[in-house]
């Protein structure tokens, strides 16, 4: 896919603001080479978004879905939100317990999210608390 766009060159021009190992690490990741994971999901789904690479973004997608959100919740739905699947945040918000919501003090993807994510988490589970 990215060949595409640069099958002349052996190099890639990159962004200022593009860090370059994550750029190398998210097209291994796309190549097949790298498996995605919790440590590098922020920034392979970054790079998607970023540079419309749709089939890779829609590996993220369904890593948040699948695999994500059994391990870290809160990440899948701070991810879910930031990059606009609303679908996906909604259907997240439905898995959680409230052994979940016990620990959101400790949880630091709980302590990422903006202020509006942490109302509407609150509100959709105000009446367990």
């Amino acid at each position: 896919m990215v060949k595409v766009y640069f099958s002349n060159t052996t190099e890639v021009p990159l962004e200022a603001n593009v860090d370059p190992l994550m750029f190398h690490e998210t097209m291994e990741v796309f190549r097949g080479r790298l498996s995605l994971d919790e440590k590098n999901i922020d920034n392979v789904i970054y790079i998607a978004d970023k540079f419309k690479i749709k089939p890779l973004f829609s590996h993220c997608q369904s890593f948040i879905t699948d695999k994500l959100s059994s391990s870290s919740v809160m990440h899948a739905i701070r991810l879910a939100e930031q990059y606009r699947m609303a679908e996906i945040k909604q259907a997240l918000f439905d898995t959680i317990s409230i052994d979940v919501f016990r620990s959101l003090a400790a949880d630091q993807d709980y302590r990422q999210m903006g202020p509006e994510l942490k109302a509407e988490l609150l509100e959709k589970w105000g009446t367990f608390l």
